[in-house]
C-alpha cells in the first residue's frame, strides 16, 4: 500500500514534552518492577542503547520510579491509590494494561498498571518502545501519560515452519521466539515433523540443534517466560506421516502422544491435516482422520484438561469432515483456516473458534492473506501469522527454500529485523490490538520504535518506502534509490545501536534491490 506521512504529524508528536530519566551525567529513574517487566525494559535497552535502569524494590533517590503491578500486589501501588490515584485494573481483562503518569511534591511516577504479569509484559514494551524517546545523550518519557489498552484479539499466534530452516541454531530459534513475543503472539505452531526428537519414528534432520529434546524443552521453557504457549506443530495423516507411516492413523496418535511426553511444557499441539488445495474425496477416509484426531485430544485431555489444540481447515475440506471435526470440542480446538476467508467462507457457521491467516506474501489466492486484521474480521476470536523461511520473508534476495528439497541446505539464521518482514509483522502486531489503527499512526509509532528521536522526519519516510517497493524490487530505479541512498550514508554512524542498526537494515534492502536488478 503506498502512502504519505503527514510530516508536520511526527514533528507535532516529536515536540511532546517529557520528563528526563537519563543522560551522559547522570540517571534519574528507577524501575520497581517484577522481572517479566524488569527483562523486558532492560534487555531491550541494554540491546539497543547500551544502558539499564537501576532496579529497586523500594523509592530512592532517583526523582522518577517506574512502577509495575496493581494495588493487590504492589504496595506502592496500593499507597498511591490510597492518595487517589487511579489505579484500578477491573476491566483490563488478563491481557489489558493501563499507563498512568502521577506526580506529588517529592516524586514523579511512571505507574503500569495490570492485572497479569503478560499484561505488565505488554506494558513495558508499549513504554520502552512507544513513549520514551531516546537520543545518544539523553533518554525521556513522555509526559503526561493516561492511556488504557486492551488487544482487539485474544488469540494471537504465529505459524512457524523450522523444516525449512532445519540447520539454523537454538540461539537462532531463541531470537526469533523473541521477536514473536515483541509482536505480542500468545501462541507459537512449532513445526517439529522431520526432526528426529523420537529416534523410534526417524526424521531426516539428523545432527540439527532442534533434533535435541533438551533444546527444544529450552525453547518451550522461554516462551513460559516471556507469557507465550508454545505448541507442538506438525501435519496430520498428510504428506510427512503418509511417508512414515503409510496411512495407519494409530502411528500418527501414538507419534504425538510420545512428542506430548517427551516435551512435557508445551500448552498445545497444532496439527495440519488434509485440505489443502483438494478435497479429500473419500468420506469414510475424512472421517477415519478426525475419529483419529478426536481420539489424541481425549487421551490427552484426561492428563491435561487445559491442553489446546490447533487445527488446519479451510474450504477445500468436505461440510461431513468439518462437522466431525466440530464435534470433538467446541472450546479447546481452535480452527486454523488456512485455505480460504473464513469471512467469506461462513467458516463460524461451522465453529465458533475459527482464525484468520496473515502471510507476508501472496502464495494463491486461497493461502490465507497478507492484510492485517480489519474492521470486517472482527467477529474472529483472533488469527495466526507467519514466519516461514521457505517464502523469502517478503523479498526475492533473502532467497526461497521450496525447490531446493528439504530447505535450505546449511545455516540461514534470517533476522525477523530484516526489511520488509519487521515492519509487515509490526502492522499486523498494531492492528491486532486496534483493528482501526491508520496508517499514519503506525508511521509515526514505527519512527519511534526504529530511530533516534534527533533523526529527522523523512527517516521514517524511507524506510517505509523501501518496504513497500520490496514486493516489486524490479521496479526500484536509481531516481526511488538515491535519495534514500544518500540519506543513509549521511547517517550511517548517528546515534544509538538501534538507530545503526536501522539505518544498516536500509542499507540492506538498497543493496538487495540492486542485486534483483542485476540477475
Amino acid at each position: 500500500m503506498r502512502f504519505v506521512v503527514c510530516l508536520g504529524l511526527l514533528f507535532g508528536c516529536l515536540a511532546e514534552p517529557s520528563q528526563l530519566i537519563k543522560n551522559r551525567d547522570r540517571e534519574g529513574a528507577e524501575l520497581i518492577a517484577p522481572p517479566i517487566v524488569e527483562q523486558t525494559i532492560n534487555s531491550y535497552t541494554a540491546d539497543k542503547y547500551g544502558w539499564t535502569l537501576p532496579v529497586s524494590r523500594a523509592p530512592g533517590s532517583k526523582s522518577l520510579a517506574i512502577v509495575a503491578g496493581n494495588a493487590a500486589n504492589n504496595p506502592i501501588i496500593a499507597k498511591l491509590g490510597r492518595e487517589g490515584v487511579d489505579v484500578q485494573t477491573d476491566q483490563l481483562g488478563e491481557e489489558g494494561f493501563r499507563i498512568v503518569t502521577y506526580e506529588n511534591k517529592s516524586r514523579r511516577y511512571v505507574l503500569l498498571l495490570a492485572r497479569a504479569p503478560v499484561a505488565l509484559k505488554y506494558a513495558a514494551q508499549e513504554l520502552v518502545f512507544f513513549r520514551m524517546p531516546v537520543t545518544k545523550d539523553t533518554a525521556s518519557v513522555d509526559w503526561p501519560i493516561n492511556i488504557q489498552k486492551i488487544p482487539q484479539f485474544s488469540y494471537r499466534g504465529i505459524y512457524m515452519l523450522p523444516c525449512w530452516a532445519q540447520h539454523d541454531s537454538v540461539a537462532h530459534w531463541r531470537r526469533v521466539l523473541e521477536f514473536n513475543s515483541e509482536l505480542t503472539c500468545n501462541r507459537n505452531y512449532f513445526w517439529l515433523d522431520g526432526f528426529p526428537l523420537l529416534p523410534q519414528y526417524g526424521g531426516e534432520y539428523v545432527g540439527t540443534d532442534l533434533a535435541q529434546p533438551a533444546n527444544v524443552r529450552s525453547l518451550i521453557a522461554l516462551c513460559k517466560q516471556l507469557g507465550m504457549k508454545f505448541l507442538i506443530g506438525g501435519g496430520w495423516d498428510t504428506w510427512h506421516q503418509r511417508k512414515l507411516f503409510h496411512g495407519d492413523v494409530t502411528r500418527s496418535i501414538s507419534y504425538y502422544l510420545d512428542l506430548f511426553h517427551l516435551l512435557p511444557g508445551a500448552e498445545g499441539i497444532y496439527l495440519e491435516p488434509v485440505g489443502e488445495g483438494a478435497e479429500r474425496t473419500d468420506p469414510a477416509e475424512s472421517l477415519k482422520s478426525v475419529a483419529g484426531i478426536r481420539k489424541l485430544a481425549e487421551t490427552i485431555w484426561r492428563e491435561r484438561p487445559d491442553f489446546e489444540f490447533a487445527i488446519a481447515a479451510g474450504k477445500f475440506n468436505p461440510k461431513a469432515y468439518l462437522d466431525a471435526l466440530d464435534a470433538i470440542d467446541r472450546k479447546r480446538i481452535y480452527w486454523t483456516w488456512g485455505w480460504g476467508d473464513p469471512t467469506r467462507d461462513h467458516a463460524l457457521a461451522e465453529h465458533p473458534l475459527v482464525l484468520r491467516w496473515h502471510t507476508v506474501v501472496k502464495m494463491s489466492d486461497w493461502h490465507g492473506s497478507t492484510d492485517a486484521p480489519r474492521p470486517d474480521e472482527t467477529a474472529l476470536p483472533g488469527f495466526y501469522t507467519s514466519y516461514d523461511p521457505g517464502m523469502g520473508f517478503g523479498n526475492t534476495w533473502n532467497g526461497r527454500g521450496y525447490g531446493v528439497g528439504t530447505g535450505i541446505p546449511g545455516p540461514r539464521e534470517f533476522d525477523p529485523y530484516t526489511i520488509p518482514y519487521f515492519a509487515h509483522e509490526y502492522w499486523f502486531r498494531e492492528r491486532v490490538w486496534d483493528v482501526h489503527a491508520t496508517r499514519e499512526q503506525f508511521a509515526f509509532r514505527l519512527a519511534r520504535r526504529l530511530f533516534d528521536a534527533d533523526m529527522p522526519p523523512e527517516a521514517i519516510v524511507h524506510y517505509l518506502a523501501l518496504q513497500d517497493m520490496c514486493h516489486t524490487p524490479a521496479k526500484a530505479t536509481e531516481d526511488f534509490l538515491a535519495p534514500i541512498e544518500q540519506f543513509t550514508n549521511r547517517f550511517a554512524h548517528f546515534g544509538t545501536p538501534r538507530n545503526l542498526d536501522t539505518i544498516r537494515r536500509m542499507q540492506e534492502a538498497i543493496a538487495g534491490f540492486r542485486k534483483v536488478r542485476r540477475s
